[in-house]
């Protein structure tokens, strides 16, 4: 909610990440984020195998998207 709040009243890009996983990327993009931070996503993994698979599913979800554009 704060995301769609702050895009929708601001000029400057936008960063969320709270709670970004590869099933809710794309309603952080659609609330209008210009990018997502995954930290938590991929910190609380415990081998870098799994690591590199959230990371490839996180890609994969927003890999058909029109990257948001800076003005």
């Amino acid at each position: 909610a704060n995301t769609q709040l702050f895009a929708a009243h601001s000029k400057l890009p936008i960063m969320t990440a709270s709670g970004i996983q590869p099933n809710n990327v794309t309603k952080a993009f659609d609330a209008g984020a210009s990018a997502v931070g995954i930290g938590s996503a991929i910190n609380k993994l415990s081998t870098e195998s799994e690591m590199v698979s959230v990371l490839s599913a996180l890609e994969k979800a927003v890999s058909n998207r029109p990257m948001p554009v800076l003005v």
